[in-house]
């Protein structure tokens, strides 16, 4: 009857149980990492632990529901400039991308709630084979520098012992990788969207400090589109799952029947998670996200309710369509004023978009005399309301036209503070 002791000391040198163990945990990950580096033919997430459980989550999945992206871990919400309709978002690749976008400018600013950045959408390409893949994406660079690495270290047993088992398993793991990644399925659901020119606002909602402005460009993704998180079944996808299961099935029998040379296997599937665990969480830019960007304009103030009017001033509909969602309530008389005498423009006096075409910043105006002599009689009629103990609608409604300034708003707010 063996020890205790020599039953620890032989399941340390041959560690083959706790390996086929940890080839069923971890699937998650696995379904992250491929996520994030998917879109080219060659997608380079190395082989590790969590593949077999990886290989029947997404074949119940596309037996299911038919979709192997992951749910977003973003929750944020898509709106329209031109007609105002927010949307929740479904999409992965628009919630990883303003994720990404607040974790590199707003996480460490201060001094303002809310942070407006516009950006100009660019033409991606087409979305088949090596696009959307930037040469100087470290990720994807780390991915190839790891599956030589782990073919390196397999072949160290060959040489040393002349088993010859780690380096066939290896191998095979590393080329059921490839091959998963490499399913049209993925590009497709990936970026399940029409080529249109809309602006959109993408956040995480009232509460969020970052409001990322995305103006389209003729040949564009449409991200109002993107969010919806369309699923279109590629011809093929279920029968390919399959049968990568049934090999991942006979690959981990394979490993249950291998009695030495064990820690290097062991260390071929720690090195495959650590870099899975990378892809699958690491901050990467637009570029490499799939939909390019070009930083324009960034707007911020001490309030929100200002940021949104600077914004509105200068870039028209976007301010007017993010309102409702960071002030849901009833606004005070004074804020109610400003956005009724900015929707109460005449067309030609305020710049129009459509779904066709960007929305230039816009300056603001100083003011005409007879605008002028209309705020004038705005004054009076505010001011007789606040001494009658009563502030209500007769104000806002007694004339849509004229001009507020800062100073004019504080002399009204003074007044109501001391009815």
């Amino acid at each position: 009857m063996s020890s205790p002791s020599s039953i620890l000391s032989r399941h340390w040198r041959f560690p083959t149980d706790i390996f086929t163990i940890l080839l069923l945990i971890g699937g998650d990950i696995v379904q992250k990492a491929l996520a994030q580096l998917s879109g080219p033919y060659i997608v380079p997430v190395a082989f590790s632990f969590g593949w077999t459980a990886y290989a029947f989550g997404a074949l119940m999945a596309a037996v299911g529901d038919g979709k192997l992206m992951p749910e977003t871990d973003c929750p944020s919400i898509v709106v329209n400039v031109q007609n105002g309709y927010a949307r929740d978002n479904k999409s992965w690749v628009l919630g990883r991308l303003l994720r990404d976008l607040e974790g590199k400018h707003v996480v460490k600013q201060r001094g303002s709630p809310l942070w407006i950045r516009v950006y100009n959408a660019c033409d991606p390409g087409p979305l088949k084979g090596i696009v959307l893949c930037s040469s100087r994406d470290h990720i994807r660079l780390t991915g190839f520098s790891v599956m030589i690495a782990q073919l390196t270290i397999s072949i160290i047993p060959w040489v040393i012992h002349g088993n010859w088992t780690i380096f066939f398993v290896t191998t095979l793991g590393t080329l059921l990788v490839l091959v998963h990644g490499a399913l049209p399925q993925w590009r497709r659901e990936k970026w399940a969207c029409r080529r249109r020119n809309k602006t959109v606002c993408l956040t995480r909602g009232n509460g969020s400090r970052l409001v990322a402005v995305i103006r389209g460009c003729d040949n564009g993704l449409n991200l109002e589109d993107l969010a919806m998180g369309r699923i279109f079944l590629v011809k093929g996808t279920r029968e390919s799952l399959a049968a990568l299961a049934l090999l991942w099935i006979a690959l981990l029998i394979t490993v249950a029947g291998t009695t030495s040379d064990t820690w290097y296997l062991m260390g071929i599937g720690i090195l495959g998670m650590i870099q899975n665990i990378a892809a699958a969480g690491s901050s990467r830019t637009p570029e490499e996200a799939g939909i390019p960007l070009e930083f324009v304009d960034e707007i911020s103030s001490p309030k929100v309710m200002k940021t949104l009017q600077q914004c509105e001033e200068r870039y028209p509909s976007v301010g007017a369509c993010l309102l409702p969602i960071f002030f849901p309530g009833e606004l005070r008389p004074e804020e109610a004023l400003w956005w009724a005498q900015r929707g109460s423009k005449e067309p030609s006096e305020q710049e129009h978009t459509d779904t066709n075409s960007r929305i230039d910043p816009q300056p603001v105006s100083d003011g005409t005399q007879e605008e002028q002599k209309n705020f004038e009689e705005l004054l009076m009629r505010s001011e007789k309301t606040i001494h009658a103990g009563n502030i209500d609608e007769s104000a806002a409604d007694s004339t849509r036209s004229g001009v507020q300034t800062e100073q004019d708003f504080t002399w009204l707010r003074e007044k109501a503070g001391n009815k």
